[in-house]
């Protein structure tokens, strides 16, 4: 199983190359919805199974759910648990249609320019990536940058009253670079930074 929340809608994903059993994404994050909803991706192998924990949506008429017997669905919604918050549905399906039109390719492309951006204009300044941007395994749209002298938490809170959203984590600011943002986010980001 994987979960593919941090790259799903940023990234480009295949995962019908991928050899697992499931993929699966949370709504928000990177796919532009918000909380209640989540997606998956079930192998045809695992689509065969019995799921180990029925819920009463995974019936094939949930409104006509029989305790006494078990059923399940055909494909992926044997798996569904239960409801889900329907403008949720609604609002993530308006988020992927305008990830697909924009496409994910040149949102990534996007973040990679920005992120260059960034690392160019603060290392000057001592911060530098946990991970060059070459690296395979570093991704262009969330960068963790440290510093050897500066003191994190409170870096953070002064771009936080700068009213830049960034976080602290095991000594690192973690920057995540979204497909609204554009050069005079970068721009006011390394101000606030080197301020600090």
């Amino acid at each position: 199983m994987v979960d593919a929340t941090q790259s799903a809608g940023a990234l480009q994903t295949r995962v019908g190359s991928w050899d697992v059993d499931i993929v699966v994404s949370s709504g928000y994050k990177w796919l532009g919805g918000h909380g209640g909803v989540a997606l998956g991706a079930i192998s045809p192998a695992l689509l065969q199974e019995t799921p180990v924990l029925p819920g009463w949506m995974s019936a094939p008429d949930p409104f006509a759910f029989d305790a006494t017997r078990i059923e399940f669905a055909k494909g992926g919604r044997r798996y569904t648990q239960s409801p889900m918050s329907y403008v949720s549905v609604v609002g993530l399906t308006a988020a992927i249609d305008q990830l697909l039109t924009v496409g994910v390719d040149r949102l990534e492309h996007h973040a990679e320019r920005l992120a260059h951006m960034l690392v160019d204009a603060v290392e000057p300044y001592g911060w530098h990536p946990f991970r060059p941007l070459d690296d395979p395994a570093a991704s262009p749209h969330i960068i963790s940058l440290g510093h050897q002298s500066n003191n994190l938490e409170e870096v953070a809170e002064s771009l936080r009253t700068a009213s830049i959203v960034c976080s602290s984590r095991a000594g690192r600011l973690r920057v995540s670079l979204a497909p609204y943002n554009d050069e005079s986010d970068i721009a006011r980001f390394t101000e606030a930074l080197t301020q600090t």
